[in-house]
C-alpha cells in the first residue's frame, strides 16, 4: 500500500485539487507497475520456452523422460498463465475507475481552480495517467499463449 503525501491546503484553494493530484500520481504509478509486471511475465515465459526448446533438441530422450518433462512444462505454463491472468484481472477492474478519475480531474482543471500553474500540473498528470491507462490496456490486451507446446 502506498503512502500518500499529506494534503497541503493553499489558502483559498480547493483541497480537492491536491487530493486529485495525489490520486492521479498514485494510480499512474500502479498502472505502470502492472504494465511492467505483465511485460516481465511474458519475457520470463518466452525465455523459459526458448530454454526448453533448446534443451529438447540437444539429446534424444526416453518416452518416460519426455512425459515427465511435458508435465513439468504444463505446470510451469500454468504458473505463468495464473500470474498473467491475475495482472489482467487487476487491470480490468482498475482501468474504468482510472478513466473516471482522469475525467474528474479534467473537469477540475476546467472548473475547479483559477491558478494557471495548478491547471498545467493537473493537465500533465492527467496526460500521464491516460498514457499509463493505454499502455496497461495494450499490455493486457495482447493475449499471451501460455501453451505447453
Amino acid at each position: 500500500m502506498s503512502k500518500r503525501k499529506p494534503i497541503s491546503v493553499i489558502p483559498g484553494e480547493d483541497p480537492s485539487v491536491d487530493q486529485a493530484s495525489a490520486l492521479v500520481q498514485e494510480y499512474t504509478g500502479k498502472l505502470r507497475a502492472m504494465s511492467r509486471r505483465i511485460r516481465h511475465i511474458r519475457e520470463e515465459y518466452l525465455a523459459a520456452k526458448q530454454k526448453r526448446l533448446e534443451e529438447s533438441s540437444t539429446r534424444p530422450k526416453a518416452p518416460i523422460e519426455r512425459s515427465q518433462e511435458q508435465k513439468a512444462w504444463v505446470d510451469l505454463a500454468d504458473v505463468f498463465r495464473s500470474r498473467y491472468d491475475e495482472c489482467t484481472e487487476y487491470l480490468r477492474s482498475i482501468v474504468p475507475h482510472a478513466r473516471k478519475l482522469a475525467q474528474h480531474v479534467s473537469q477540475l482543471i476546467t472548473h475547479g481552480t483559477d491558478r494557471t500553474v495548478v491547471k498545467i500540473e493537473l493537465s500533465l498528470r492527467v496526460a500521464e495517467l491516460e498514457s499509463a491507462i493505454e499502455t496497461a490496456q495494450r499490455s493486457a490486451g495482447g493475449y499471451q499463449d501460455f501453451s505447453a507446446a
